[in-house]
């Protein structure tokens, strides 16, 4: 099974969770609602391996743990049996001379391993409880509090392969209290009800911070908002979030009757997003709840908005994937959209490229914002992506690419996360005469070799990439000048 599917079965095990949650709490109060979700997280934790796994771990015998000291750093040697899941379990605890008065102790676990074996790994707690795993492709990382328990036991299991080498990193990490400023006001934003922040029911963007500090108590952050009459029916609520690399955050709205009517529950640090049209008035209430991890600065984006306008690349229309809809575009500047209200997560762009242009390259250069996660993709006539632009957390994505095929490539612009909004691209590539036919990627003349002067040397796009990054961090710091 490949990481992609793995986390959707994970999305599909948690959303299952909160389906559950939405019946037993559609018509009791929010303090209820928010305690119940908190406590559905060590049942989050349970369902996140397969039935097969389950078993696996139910017949395991955590008496013959090998019992370790940490901090500590093992290498080992783990060989797959009978076509049967292995694993190697260690137990090992926590003491009181490890411990700092006004700190609290996070265990920072890291397995690593060079061969093609993949190894996941497994916390138990004190009660032989699963509260935690890492079931990646590569590096595997479990951080969390440790004000659970005292005693852990960890496995490290084979998921595929035959077995291999691992390399197995133990220790504690102390952590002090981490600043609170919530929604740009100090202090924290409360799980309960009562003590939510709230936010202004307004039809203009809000984007602001907000801090998870699980070792600490502090796993929920609830705001709240309120809807004095419905707007026209064609108006949503859209919020947004990223999460921090050291935690694993989800997002829930409720609305006005009380009942939970969106959850994002995306694996790791992937951005979640909830959307729900606006249909009661009353207290509406979205949270951030902490599902792993040490908790962290996160960032969000909320709005209540009707969908945008559509002029993807000046065409009137989306840029959707379907090819009729998927606009020609020349050596210029243009503006498109993303939309999560419309489920329009992606745009496609046409160029019709002429590889044997004595300066071939394909410059594309993407434009968002802080609070709006786009990917780029450039993908040759035979379908391959050929290169990614995907800086994470960046306002400005570009790809650069020597085209050794002519006929038409392909532009993708893929959300990552955020609330939609508007982005620019701009392009410089060697652009075909009107004689070649784009539906068959065929010459019907002579192949014009000369560019024209719309497209830049390669010199002078390096150089206009430069300027183009000059300009976004001067962007950036006047942003936090304000």
């Amino acid at each position: 099974m490949t990481n992609e599917h793995r986390g959707n079965s994970m999305k599909i095990r948690t959303s299952i969770t909160f389906i559950i949650l939405t019946f037993l709490v559609a018509t009791i109060t929010p303090n209820s609602q928010i305690q119940a979700i908190q406590s559905s997280k060590p049942l989050k934790n349970q369902v996140a391996l397969t039935s097969k796994e389950l078993s696996t771990i139910r017949n395991n015998n955590f008496d013959d743990a090998t019992i370790i000291t940490i901090p500590i750093t093992i290498t080992e040697y783990l060989q797959k049996e009978n076509n049967e899941r292995s694993s190697k379990i260690y137990q090992f605890n926590i003491n009181e001379s490890q411990l700092v008065a006004g700190k609290a102790a996070a265990l920072n676990m890291t397995l690593m391993t060079t061969s093609s074996t993949n190894f996941d790994l497994f916390l138990y707690n004190a009660s032989q409880q699963l509260v935690a795993s890492s079931q990646s492709t590569g590096k595997e990382k479990i951080l969390l509090p440790s004000n659970h328990s005292n005693i852990w036991w960890l496995e490290v299991s084979i998921f595929f392969g035959n077995g291999g080498n691992f390399s197995l990193n133990i220790d504690i990490l102390l952590l002090e209290p981490l600043d609170q400023h919530d929604a740009g006001t100090i202090g924290d934003a409360s799980d309960t009800f009562a003590n939510s922040r709230v936010l202004p029911a307004a039809s203009s963007l809000l984007r602001s911070n907000g801090t998870i500090d699980p070792a600490f108590g502090d796993d929920v952050d609830v705001y709240r908002f309120n809807v004095k009459e419905i707007p026209s029916p064609d108006t949503y609520v859209v919020i947004s979030l990223f999460s921090p690399p050291t935690g694993d955050f989800d997002l829930g709205l409720i609305d006005g009757n009380f009942k939970l009517v969106d959850t994002s529950t995306l694996p790791e640090s992937q951005p979640d997003l909830v959307v729900a049209p606006i249909d009661s008035t009353g207290e509406w209430i979205f949270f951030v709840i902490s599902f792993s991890g040490i908790g962290g600065p996160y960032r969000f984006s909320f709005e209540i908005r009707e969908p945008f306008e559509q002029n993807d690349g000046n065409s009137g229309v989306d840029a959707g994937t379907n090819p009729s809809k998927e606009p020609f575009l020349e050596n210029d500047s243009y503006v498109g959209t993303i939309d999560p209200i419309k489920n329009d997560f992606m745009d496609v762009y046409q160029i019709a490229v002429n590889a044997n242009a004595p300066n071939n390259t394909v410059h594309v250069v993407l434009f968002s914002d802080i609070y709006q996660d786009l990917d780029l993709q450039l993908i040759d006539p035979s379908g391959n992506i050929v290169i990614v632009g995907s800086r994470k957390n960046s306002t400005i994505k570009h790809v650069l690419f020597q085209a050794n095929v002519t006929g038409t490539w392909k532009i993708v612009i893929l959300w990552n996360g955020g609330g939609g909004g508007n982005y620019t691209i701009s392009l410089m590539f060697p652009v075909l005469n009107s004689n070649f036919d784009t539906t068959t990627n065929q010459n019907s003349g002579k192949m014009q070799e000369n560019v024209g002067t719309s497209y830049l040397s390669l010199k002078g796009m390096l150089i206009a990439l430069i300027v183009i990054s000059f300009v976004g961090m001067l962007r950036k710091k006047s942003k936090s000048q304000r």
